[in-house]
């Protein structure tokens, strides 16, 4: 049973610290970006009152969201939830098309308070624009302000499992001409989240510790765009059966890649071929007391090409009435093929979400 216990020196790191750095790049480069948290910077923490105050959650049933602010597993998921603009006016709108009219380019910010500020001061709309690093780097102001210990998870070359099979589906057909299918997997050049540490009591004591949470609007969860707090524990042991939105945390980083060919006339899909190291690497925290970089990818999934590895994946996907290895023979049916769309199956953008 892990214990559950910071030492003073993680506290003062993942509660108190006021700057940090973000991990980018990709697998072959991996960059780094400073970034002002200014939780205790004057308004924040009204500022942060306010974003509870403004969620779903809160005005739905105030006196029941009032009542379970002091449980850090329902603080985190609604704050997940409104850290991004996509559901609830939520405090930042997120943008991957380049084009950043109207709005301040993701890579320009370098703190939350400007952020923050700017979403009060337009009468709690939404601030243009912000990706991963910006999400999280947000997420992580309002939860250290909060009292939460929480830090910031670089995780390269990470997957985007859109149809929750717990891998990374490319399609040709029988000529060999790539095929828009897939449901819209893709793998990012990199992809940044929050883990915060506490217990939790609706799992049990073995599940305590660092807990995943993502504010990127990805996919939605239980209707809107929140993910987590998924078990860091049960993330590494392929329990993805349990609470929350595990199985889209676990194919981040240990998704497999299969390459199929689908045949236009039967309309049957054959794997030709399984590629299982690629997904997760490097996945990188600031280090406490410093700014050099820690790689946590063990935490997060045992040693690739391990066969307690290959035993934890096929546990995962048994737990979602998935056939080890490749898909079933139930999941051999082709994905709806949107020809406006672009041919994101299986490929690598060169940009984070």
């Amino acid at each position: 049973m892990m214990c559950l216990c910071l030492t003073a020196t993680e506290r003062k790191e993942y509660v108190m610290e006021e700057f940090g750095i973000v991990f980018t790049g990709n697998v072959n480069r991996i960059s780094k970006m400073g970034w002002n948290y200014g939780q205790f910077q004057g308004d924040i923490l009204n500022i942060c009152l306010s974003i509870l105050d403004k969620s779903l959650s809160y005005r739905k049933d105030p006196a029941t969201d009032v009542s379970r602010r002091n449980d850090p597993k329902y603080m985190g998921r609604v704050l997940s939830a409104m850290v991004n603009g996509n559901d609830d006016n939520g405090v930042v709108l997120g943008n991957w098309s380049g084009n950043y009219s109207g709005g301040t380019s993701p890579s320009s910010w370098n703190g939350s308070v400007e952020i923050l500020q700017k979403w009060k001061d337009a009468g709690f709309k939404p601030v243009k624009y912000g990706q991963c690093w910006v999400f999280a780097s947000v997420l992580t102001t309002v939860l250290r302000c909060l009292g939460i210990p929480t830090r910031m998870i670089s995780n390269f070359n990470s997957a985007h499992d859109a149809d929750k099979n717990l891998s990374v589906d490319v399609y040709y057909d029988e000529s060999g001409n790539p095929l828009n299918m897939g449901g819209g997997d893709s793998i990012w050049n990199f992809h940044v989240w929050n883990e915060s540490w506490f217990t939790r009591s609706d799992l049990g004591p073995s599940y305590n510790g660092w807990q995943i949470l993502d504010a990127t609007p990805q996919e939605r969860s239980e209707g809107i765009y929140q993910c987590g707090p998924a078990s860091l524990i049960a993330i590494k042991e392929g329990d993805v059966d349990l609470d929350y939105d595990s199985p889209f945390v676990f194919a981040e980083v240990n998704a497999d890649r299969i390459t199929w060919t689908y045949n236009i006339r039967t309309r049957e899909t054959k794997p030709i071929s399984s590629e299982t190291k690629s997904v997760g690497q490097f996945t990188s925290t600031k280090a406490v007391g410093s700014y050099a970089r820690v790689d946590v990818t063990n935490n997060y999934k045992y040693e690739e090409g391990s066969r307690k590895e290959r035993e934890i994946y096929e546990k995962a996907r048994t737990k979602l009435g998935r056939v080890h290895g490749f898909s079933s023979t139930s999941e051999k049916r082709p994905k709806n093929i949107d020809q406006n769309a672009m041919n994101i199956s299986g490929s690598s953008r060169w940009m984070a979400p």
